[in-house]
């Protein structure tokens, strides 16, 4: 609620000139006729004080109250805001309430304040509200993930020839799939499809070579890599060329040749895993391991 301002200052002086009429009125007595002729045009003056005093207080009052509504307003479209699904719309409604808060003129006081901070707790909610849709967001990428490369194994262990109709299903399914990154999307497909060559030797594992020229090593160092940079160990017999990549990075990372585990590395890496076919069970149970992780957060 608005409380109504009392102008002291304009009380004051009307109560004093008061006084005074009456002190001189006593002092110079007048007759009646002239009396009240002065009186009333004394009292006509003051009442035009007091009556453009309630005119500016109502006034006053009515530009805060629009103040106060429009605050108002705006506090309640960036409560709506929390409900939206889209990340770019959220962003957009907050941008214009802060734009159209800095806009609006101050209500002040108390009142101000609890407005600032009913304004301050709605946009808390918003920036959650937008963490969520990220984390989501985030979180739905791996499902896809791991939706696509379950497929390409469905695929991958079909017996030759396959049909026309478990052609056509596989494609159909292959293409409900949602939430993959393109970036990720294009090698998963060569994958699917079978575009390239496969990589896998006679019994589908994974080589622990790792040298650069044979593309299973590439794959074997990614795995290694990712259990490294995730804190996950990894099986026995790839100890040896852990220790190696481990040394290696170190002595990158000493000489300043490269920055160790960039986002871009990891996730570089992780699609490289997944887009190798025909991986063996360990190596998919490790790439399922290393996907868990990763789900979590951040390396190590």
């Amino acid at each position: 609620l608005i409380r109504p301002q009392v102008n002291w200052r304009l009380f004051a002086f009307a109560t004093a000139t008061g006084a005074r009429w009456q002190a001189v009125a006593k002092a110079v007595p007048l007759p009646r006729v002239d009396e009240n002729a002065l009186w009333a045009a004394f009292k006509t003056a003051i009442d035009a004080l007091f009556t453009a005093r309630d005119a500016a207080r109502v006034a006053n009052e009515a530009s805060t109250r629009s103040q106060l509504k429009a605050r108002e307003e705006i506090i309640e479209s960036l409560v709506a805001v929390s409900a939206l699904d889209s990340a770019s719309d959220i962003k957009r409604a907050v941008a214009d309430t802060e734009t159209a808060w800095r806009a609006c003129a101050d209500v002040g006081g108390a009142l101000q304040a609890k407005l600032d901070t009913r304004y301050r707790v709605a946009r808390e909610e918003a920036t959650k509200r937008l963490g969520e849709i990220a984390q989501r967001a985030s979180q739905a990428r791996f499902d896809a993930l791991i939706a696509a490369m379950a497929l390409c194994h469905e695929r991958e262990i079909l017996n030759a020839p396959i049909s026309a109709e478990q052609i056509a299903d596989l494609d159909m399914r292959w293409n409900a799939i949602e939430n993959l990154p393109e970036a990720w999307k294009t090698p998963l497909a060569a994958r699917f499809r079978e575009t390239g060559a496969s990589h896998a030797d006679s019994s589908g594992a994974l080589l622990a070579s790792t040298s650069s020229k044979h593309p299973d090593a590439n794959v074997a160092d990614a795995l290694l890599n990712l259990e490294i940079a995730y804190g996950i160990d990894s099986p026995s017999e790839f100890l040896v060329a852990r220790q190696q990549l481990k040394i290696r990075a170190l002595k990158s990372a000493m000489e300043g040749r490269q920055t160790v585990n960039t986002p871009t590395d990891l996730e570089r890496w992780l699609i490289e895993a997944a887009a190798y076919p025909r991986p063996n069970e360990l190596s998919r149970e490790r790439l399922a391991k290393i996907i868990a992780a990763v789900r979590l957060g951040r390396p190590n």
